[in-house]
């Protein structure tokens, strides 16, 4: 049964005599492939050891025991306690768990530290799983409003179709060659002509509305009469007469300011 290097070891270095005899045979096996583990080498192993990735928090806590009661075995109760509470938080991999147990729970003992990481990795878990579930919820309700209104989008638009359809085939048009009363199917440019004429229909009609409102109840503030504006009053054209102008369109004379008195500035005053 033996193989690999401890028979290349025991069949080309041992002598004839130690191959008859099993305990001697073994005797040399062992010191040549055991392992040598003294207080000190489980004490570095102690302060080495950190979690593994996919390692559970008890599967680590139990390691951490048995290399600490290997290595220092004559320590008391309390400083055994704290050591194993320091070295436990130091590995652990998820620093969000070491934060919340260290810095909010203080457990004295590594039980008590197993547990809060249990417990909390469990709760967040169930959290996370709850926060998945409502917003699969959540998006497969948008998820429905968002069919049903494409939905009627698509309603919308099948009622279009459906009244272009229906007045594509109430619109009969003549048949050039025969003249006969044969019904054919409007083009879409036929249709355009149509809307075209339509709209500069529309378009007339609303000039014709936008007309100047009746000017009857309107006072001029040159003559006081109603019925028309002051651009439009005939004192304007009375004052034009009474003022000729020259040759070059220059007017002799300045019109009063306020209509009744001499101009402020023929006067050599401001304005």
């Amino acid at each position: 049964m033996i193989e690999g290097q401890a028979s290349e070891f025991v069949f080309a270095q041992l002598p004839k005599e130690v191959l008859s005899d099993y305990h001697e045979l073994t005797s040399e096996l062992t010191r040549r492939y055991r392992v040598i583990e003294t207080s000190r080498s489980f004490a570095a192993k102690f302060s080495r050891r950190n979690q593994k990735h996919g390692e559970k928090a008890e599967d680590y806590a139990a390691e951490l025991k048995r290399l600490y009661d290997k290595a220092h075995k004559q320590r008391d109760r309390s400083t055994r306690d704290e050591d194993l509470v320091r070295r436990f938080l130091d590995g652990l991999v998820d620093q969000e768990v070491k934060f919340e147990v260290e810095y909010h729970k203080e457990p004295r003992n590594i039980d008590e530290v197993v547990f809060h990481v249990v417990n909390f990795i469990q709760t967040r878990i169930g959290i996370k799983s709850d926060r998945e579930y409502k917003h699969a919820t959540r998006r497969a309700y948008t998820t429905d409003e968002h069919d049903d209104e494409f939905s009627e989008e698509c309603e919308t638009e099948r009622a279009a179709c459906r009244v272009v359809t229906d007045q594509k085939r109430s619109t009969p048009i003549m048949s050039e060659n025969t003249g006969s009363d044969i019904v054919k199917q409007p083009t879409d440019q036929e249709l355009l002509k149509t809307l075209i004429s339509r709209i500069e229909k529309l378009e007339e009609e609303n000039k014709h509305l936008q007309r100047r409102p009746p000017t009857r109840d309107v006072e001029c503030f040159r003559c006081h009469q109603t019925g028309h504006y002051a651009r439009d009053c005939s004192l304007n054209q009375t004052r034009n007469k009474s003022f000729p102008t020259k040759s070059n369109g220059a007017t002799p004379s300045r019109e009063h300011l306020n209509e009744r008195g001499a101009s402020l500035e023929l006067r050599g005053r401001s304005c």
